[in-house]
């Protein structure tokens, strides 16, 4: 059993004990700005008395419209101190899904932070009656008068759901001190310098920010409206000591791919929610000796991570994967058939996950909850409670287990996890479409992507689907490409015929255009087509109409970067969306600076003063 205990009491505790040590670096446009424990606290006092102001008990949810900002740390232990849990989500979520999701919550007040102006403010979205009787009923007293315990949900977060409707995962704050009291997957100690540049509505931020500041040690909030590049990631951890880091595995292969440098000075990097690459880990490993990697495995539902494994600088060569580790501090695991009994070592089942790490379950879906979370018997006939992942795994000869892929169709996309079932449900309520699957595929460069395969109603056009998906879904569940097809192919069982799918790539150009029209725009036509894998008939299609997502803009980003030996706003690939106005920005940007970028020959031509 790890050390238990209620966030917002442990980090008052810090705080009173060493009120001036930094607990938020975050950079305001001009420069890099601290917050002390001091301060974090009585701002997030400030947010709790409001709340108290506004009627909020115990066990209420609020909403958190979330910018990585220090306002956001301080709503969200403000929320903590009053008894509530928060429930974040990212602000580029459509407004469609942050009402879905607020509404399967129960939300009726919602804190939204805005990152550009630093400012926060509450915002009631019940009805004024509803708001009234909040605050009549609201126990008498302040934030301080409120008991706090171990076994409160200290945050909801959501998840793709197989059913069509996400799933909020109700997460306590044991699982939380589970995650990062008590370890030693990482350091944890008052030294440590966390980055937070995960999304707040994903649950590496759990790791991020209260590894941190549970321990007295500094959170480094990554600028919200950069994009996480090579050089972003290597100005940030340069600027701030920065020693610890989570990456998503697709981010971790990007940056290796274009330049692992930049993380020189990180003493541990800790990668997961994918199955991690072995040439690109062997990379790593080779350029960043004074760095431990480590390789995260785990489900929302077992709180971030359930097992992790430290990966040694002679990782065999020969090897064709690289293992998930051994449980974590105040977790167990089983691994069983389809009966629930334990396999032996050596044979393939199911991970079952068990501890401190569990959710409560599913937020107003008992039946869900009881599949899900289950009963199981140990060896020595103890009954526990365990969490079934949906994983196939085998335990190594030296206790170590190995993912081997999944039950059923979920998958991971830039980290995230996506079941394609619930993007077919939004996409067949569409009144175009009359039938849908949605399958993956793997981008140029091994990202894992989504193509939607419809089948349409008559008279209606294939154009308009992915911006009436991206109203309702968040940008990584929205399929990269639509094919419209007059029927969907199936097999002799009725079945979805996989191998008589068409390419998901449109029908774009797979060559670019002639260097004697501008060596730039062939310059930039080939970087979309090594990130995209073709290019769209236009020059004037936008980046991510053209299937292109944030992971895709990083790729870009850092490719051209690197050949033209030159630096670029981490919002490029966002304000110059199409591949004429990234040729033109070009060309202004090194002629600007009389630059010839060096090894542009062959296909490329040569790129300088004309």
């Amino acid at each position: 059993m790890v050390e238990e205990g209620h966030i917002y009491d442990r980090i008052h505790g810090i705080a009173r004990q060493a009120g001036d040590r930094i607990a938020l670096s975050y950079h305001d446009g001009s420069g890099w700005c601290d917050w002390s424990y001091a301060e974090l606290l009585a701002r997030s006092s400030d947010v709790a008395a409001e709340l108290v102001s506004l009627g909020v008990a115990p066990g209420s949810a609020i909403g958190l419209i979330a910018h990585r900002c220090p306002e956001t740390i301080a709503a969200m232990l403000g929320i903590l101190k009053v008894g509530a849990s928060y429930v974040p989500v990212d602000p580029l979520q459509p407004l469609e899904r942050v009402k879905t999701l607020f509404e399967a919550a129960g939300v009726e007040l919602v804190i939204k932070t805005d990152s550009r102006h630093r400012v926060s403010q509450s915002v009631w979205i019940g009805d004024v009656d509803g708001r009234e009787a909040a605050k009549a009923s609201a126990p008498s007293g302040t934030a301080d008068d409120v008991e706090r315990c171990p076994e409160d949900i200290a945050y909801v977060m959501f998840t793709s759901g197989s059913t069509g409707r996400p799933k909020g995962v109700m997460v306590p704050h044991r699982a939380i001190t589970r995650l990062v009291v008590g370890q030693d997957y990482l350091r944890f100690d008052n030294t440590r310098v966390f980055l937070h540049a995960a999304s707040m509505s994903f649950d590496a931020s759990t790791l991020e920010i209260w590894g941190a500041l549970l321990h007295g040690g500094r959170c480094v909030l990554y600028p919200s409206r950069q994009l996480p590049t090579s050089e972003g990631l290597s100005e940030v951890i340069k600027a701030t000591g920065v020693t610890t880091a989570w990456l998503s595995a697709s981010l971790f292969n990007a940056i290796v791919s274009h330049g692992v440098q930049c993380l020189h000075g990180l003493e541990e990097l800790i990668i997961g929610g994918e199955p991690l690459s072995v040439p690109h880990v062997h990379k790593a490993l080779a350029e960043l000796n004074g760095t431990q990697l480590v390789n995260g495995y785990g489900p929302t539902e077992n709180t971030t991570f359930s097992t992790c494994y430290r990966i040694p600088k002679d990782l065999p060569r020969d090897a064709v994967s690289v293992p998930i580790g051994r449980p974590i501090r105040g977790t167990h695991v089983m691994v069983v058939d389809d009966a629930l009994q334990p396999v032996a070592a050596g044979e393939k089942g199911e991970l079952l996950t068990m501890g401190d790490g569990l959710a409560v379950g599913y937020l107003g879906q008992p039946g869900l909850t009881a599949d899900q979370f289950v009963d199981v018997k140990g060896g020595d006939g103890t009954v526990h409670r365990a969490y079934r992942t949906g994983d196939w795994v085998v335990e190594r000869p030296d206790g170590t287990l190995e993912f081997l892929g999944r039950r059923d169709e979920q998958v991971q996309i830039d980290g995230s996890r996506v079941e394609p079932r619930e993007v077919e449900t939004v996409i067949v309520g569409l009144p175009e479409v009359s039938e849908c699957r949605v399958v993956t595929f793997s981008g140029p460069l091994g990202q894992v992507r989504l193509a939607a395969y419809v089948v349409l109603c008559e008279g209606r056009s294939v154009e308009s689907l992915g911006q009436s998906v991206a109203a309702v879904l968040p940008a990584y569940m929205v399929p990269h490409h639509f094919v419209s097809l007059p029927s969907l192919p199936l097999n002799a069982n009725g079945k979805l015929a996989l191998d008589a799918l068409p390419s998901p790539l449109p029908s774009g150009r797979v060559s670019g255009t002639s260097e004697a029209e501008s060596p730039y725009l062939a310059l930039a036509e080939q970087a979309w087509l090594e990130v995209l894998g073709c290019l769209p008939e236009s020059a004037e299609v936008n980046f991510f109409d053209a299937g292109g997502r944030s992971l895709e803009a990083v790729m870009l980003h850092d490719l051209l970067e690197r050949r033209l030996g030159v630096t670029l706003a981490p919002t490029f690939a966002f304000e110059f969306s199409t591949v004429r106005r990234q040729a033109d920005e070009l060309e202004a940007l090194l002629e600007a600076r009389d630059v010839v970028p060096p090894g542009f020959s062959g296909g490329l031509g040569s790129v300088g003063k004309q």
